[in-house]
This record gives structure tokens, sequence and C-alpha cells, in this order.
């Protein structure tokens, strides 16, 4: 198995990571009283899964054959600040994940998977922006920040 196969791998366990990670923390939120954020983090799953498909098609394209185990346990988040700080430090893996692979693809001359990658990486660099922005807003303003962000965001406002 190529270097690169091994990383498209290793990105779509992460991926399955981030779904159930992203999954936890919905039903966390839900139980702390944060409905919107939850939709948010719901979305965010979706979006992590859609990712694990992409990684499984190219894949199976290259003749490997994909992971369907998550790469760790989900990281769960004690309490709101937590999960953002845990949430973001999760992406920022993953971008750095990609910028590796991003790296192989060209050594490997794999125009197709360097482009899956890119595409993957500018979606994980909105979610690693997003997170850190609510995380730091969080720190300096309090929760009441929080509820408009998240209210924001559910109106398509993110």
């Amino acid at each position: 198995m190529s270097k690169l196969l091994k990383a498209l791998n290793e990105i779509k366990q992460a991926e399955i990571t981030a779904v159930l990670t992203f999954m936890a923390h919905t039903d966390a939120l839900n139980n702390l009283g944060f409905g919107v954020l939850a939709k948010l983090y719901q979305k965010e799953a979706v979006e992590e899964l859609g990712h694990a498909a992409r990684f499984a098609e190219r894949i199976y394209f290259l003749g490997g054959t994909p992971a369907t185990t998550p790469l760790a346990p989900p990281n769960v988040g004690k309490d709101l600040k937590d999960i953002l700080k845990k949430d973001a430090a999760m992406e920022k893996a993953q971008i750095d994940r990609i910028r590796r692979a991003v790296k192989l693809a060209l050594d490997e001359g794999d125009p197709g998977s360097r482009s899956l990658l890119e595409q993957v990486l500018t979606d994980e660099e909105h979610h690693y922006a997003t997170l850190t922005q609510m995380h730091d807003n969080f720190e300096k303003y309090g929760i009441g920040y929080l509820a408009v962000a998240a209210k924001e965001g559910a109106e398509g406002g993110e």
C-alpha cells in the first residue's frame, strides 16, 4: 500500500472519529440546553460523514480498502468550553494530516487525490476557524456570545 493510500485511510478514520465526536457533542449540547448550537453540531457531523464517504470512494478508486473504524474514540468534552476546545484541536489535527497528504499526492503524481484533499482541507479550515472563534469569544464575552452566535449560525449566518 502506498504512503498516500495509508494517509487517505487515516484521514477517513479521523473523519469517522469527527462524526462520532460531533454526534456525542450534539447530544451533550442538547442536554445542556444549547439546542440551537446542537443543530449546528449535527450539521457538522453530516458534513464530516460526507467527507468520509468521499475518501472511501477515492481509496476504492486507488485499489485500496477503506477503513471502517474511527482513528480514536470520541474525545467528549465535559462542558461547553471543553467541547469547543477539544473540537478545535480535533479539526487542527485533521488539517495537519490533510496537509501532509497533499504533499504525498504531489510526490506520487496523483492530482485527483490532491484535488479531493484540498477541497476537504478548505472545509476543515473553516470548521477550525469557527470553533476557535467561538471558543475565544466565549472566553472574552461569556455565554451570551454563544447564544447569539448559535442563533445566527442556525439562521444561515455561519
